[in-house]
This record gives C-alpha cells, structure tokens and sequence, in this order.
C-alpha cells in the first residue's frame, strides 16, 4: 500500500494520508505540496487541507502500531501544482503580511495571548489566525474593528 505523511499546513499535525495511485505516488516527492480530505469527527464527510509532504512508505510497517493508531488518516486527492499552488503561496504570504497589524491588535485587546501565526485557508478563502492562550475570548468586536483596519 502506497502512504506517505504530510505536514498539515493548517495544523502543523502530522497526517497519514493513503489511498495513492502508483502514478501519483511515483511523482511526489518530499516537500510537494498537496491536498488530501480529512474526515469530519461529526459527519464523516471528507474535507479538504492542504500539507506538504515529510515522508513516502510503499508499507506503513515501518512504524510502530501504536503510532500509527494515534495519527489522523486522509485520502490523498491531488498534487498541488501550477496556477492553484502560485495562488495558494501567494495567499500565504498576503496573511504573514497581514499578520505584524494582527498580533499588535490582538494582544493590546488580550494581553494574556500569545499570537502565533496566520494561514489562508484556500476551500474557504478566509484568514485563520493563530494563537496562543490560558483563558477564553469572545472574539465578535474585535474581528470587526480589526476588518475596518485592513
């Protein structure tokens, strides 16, 4: 069986993602970027994240069982290439640009957090900011004075 480990660039987690063509697995290499469906915990419909590729196994024995259990599973659906990999990169860099004027925002509004970074969510073409905290927040005035900034 074809599987290999992907970084997700949403989580930073470690997914297994199998269900891989030969042809498909023939032609990632380490560092590619791709995109697989993870099942929803609630629904169990597939949906779509995008992670880079860490690792290529023909078997996945080369781990030990108990590992393997623990790490979430996808289906690889396609490499990700051309057009869509430059707008995905791009993406990318408009929310690390984005995100100085955030994490300053973020934590004159909640000094106990520790803003960690931004990602563009390319299924759903929006922003996720990532960060760091003991306590809880209602978020609702600060995304819209934070969207009035930008």
């Amino acid at each position: 069986m074809h599987t290999l480990i992907a970084l997700d660039r949403y989580t930073n987690k470690n997914i297994q993602v199998e269900q891989i063509k030969t042809t498909d697995f023939e032609s990632l290499k380490i560092g590619d970027h791709m995109v697989y469906g993870l099942p929803d915990p609630k629904t169990g419909a597939l949906k779509n994240s995008v992670g880079i590729v860490v690792s290529k196994q023909n078997h996945p024995d080369t781990e030990s069982e108990s590992e393997e259990k623990q790490r979430m599973k996808g289906k690889f659906e396609y490499l990700l290439t051309g057009e869509k990999k430059a707008e995905f990169e791009e993406q990318q860099k408009i929310a690390l640009k984005i995100f100085p004027t955030f994490k300053k925002e973020f934590q004159a509004e909640f000094p106990n957090s520790v803003p960690i970074t931004a990602r563009f969510q390319i299924f759903s073409e929006q922003l996720y900011f990532f960060f760091y905290s003991e306590e809880r927040y209602v978020f609702t005035e600060f995304v819209k004075k934070f969207k009035e900034k930008l």
